[in-house]
């Protein structure tokens, strides 16, 4: 009896993080196609003026360089 309840137990926690894990990768990819046309790249970044900022989201060191640069 013990058995099987931590048998459904397990089931319903794997069910629950598989759709947890759909469902973040479906925000992710909606996000990324709805904004795709804003985001720019470090070079054409490099090239905006009047700006106040720059908004830099996961940064490797490499872009985070390259657009501090820019500035």
């Amino acid at each position: 009896m013990k058995k099987r309840i931590w048998k459904r137990l397990f089931i319903a926690l794997l069910c629950l993080a598989l759709i947890s894990g759909v469902t973040v990768l479906g925000i992710n990819g909606h996000v990324k196609k709805s904004t795709a046309d804003q985001i720019l790249s470090p070079e054409e970044a490099a090239t905006l003026t009047d700006v106040d900022c720059i908004l830099v989201l996961a940064f490797p060191a490499p872009t985070f360089t390259v657009a501090l640069q820019a500035l």
